[in-house]
This record gives C-alpha cells, sequence and structure tokens, in this order.
C-alpha cells in the first residue's frame, strides 16, 4: 500500500506530544492529546464511539473524496 518513503514523509510529520512520565504531569498530557485529537477529527476513534475503518473502507473514502474534489475543480 504505501511506499518506504511515504512513510518517510508520513514520520515526519507526525506531532509528538512529549510526556516524561511524571503522574502529575499526565492530566495535562491527556488534555493536549484529546484537544488534539478534537482538532485532527479522530477523537471519536480515541474515546471508542467509532472504530478504525479497514483498509478497503478506507480507500473507498478515499476514491469518493477524490472524485468530489475533482468535480469541485470544473
Amino acid at each position: 500500500m504505501y511506499e518506504d518513503t511515504d512513510y518517510d514523509v508520513l514520520e515526519r510529520n507526525v506531532k509528538y506530544i512529549p510526556w516524561k512520565g511524571k503522574k502529575e504531569e499526565r492530566y495535562t498530557w491527556h488534555k493536549t492529546l484529546l484537544v488534539r485529537a478534537l482538532t485532527c477529527s479522530y477523537h471519536r476513534i480515541l474515546v471508542g464511539l467509532e472504530s478504525v475503518p479497514s483498509d478497503e473502507a478506507a480507500k473507498t473514502l478515499a476514491g469518493l473524496a477524490e472524485m468530489t474534489s475533482s468535480q469541485n475543480k470544473k
């Protein structure tokens, strides 16, 4: 599905939220993670309200998104 170079690009785009493992920092780290999840639209997956789509479903959704974006350009 992905080439090795694709993983390198994805790895560079990942934003890490540092946490030193201290118990008193966990609450702040957790809230930061949830807010970032809300802004990146994967909060519902993190809290268990939705499941992660399979590869086939993701490919179908990506194809539909490409079709609608190409229709909007016309």
